[in-house]
C-alpha cells in the first residue's frame, strides 16, 4: 500500500472544510434570531460609544445612535457588552431607544447597574423591535 492510498482525498477535505463552514454560520444565525431581527447595519449605527464614570464612581455607557434610512425607526435595542479589565466579557445591558427620525442621530445614555469592576463596553447587537 502506497502513501497516496492511505493519504485523505483533498476533495474530502474541502467538502468537509465548507460543510463545516455552512453549519457554522446556521448556527451563529439562528442563535441570533431568537425573536428580535438584528437591524441591517447599512440602516442603523450606533456611535461615539464610550464608558464614563462619574466622580462617586457610578458608570455609564452613552452614545449616539444614528438612523441612515429614510424611515423612522420606532423603537430598538442596543445590546452592549461590558468587559473587566483584561478584556473578559462580563455581562451584557440592552438599552432601549425609541422613535429614532430618519437619517437623524439621538443621544444615548445608560447607568451600568453592575457591582462588577467594568471596564469597556462595546456593541455586542442592534435589534429592531
Amino acid at each position: 500500500m502506497g502513501a497516496r492510498d492511505w493519504a485523505p482525498n483533498r476533495t474530502i477535505m474541502r467538502h468537509t472544510l465548507w460543510i463545516a463552514i455552512v453549519l457554522g454560520l446556521l448556527a451563529v444565525g439562528l442563535s441570533a434570531c431568537d425573536g428580535d431581527e438584528p437591524l441591517d447595519s447599512g440602516d442603523v449605527a450606533v456611535e461615539d460609544l464610550g464608558l464614563y464614570e462619574d466622580a462617586a464612581g457610578a458608570k455609564e455607557v452613552a452614545g449616539e445612535i444614528h438612523n441612515r434610512s429614510d424611515e423612522t425607526i420606532q423603537r430598538l435595542i442596543i445590546r452592549v457588552a461590558l468587559y473587566d479589565g483584561d478584556g473578559v466579557q462580563i455581562e451584557t445591558m440592552n438599552i432601549e431607544i425609541q422613535e429614532v427620525p430618519p437619517e437623524d442621530y439621538v443621544p444615548f445614555s445608560q447607568h451600568v447597574d453592575t457591582d462588577a469592576d467594568v471596564q469597556s463596553a462595546r456593541v455586542h447587537e442592534i435589534l429592531d423591535m
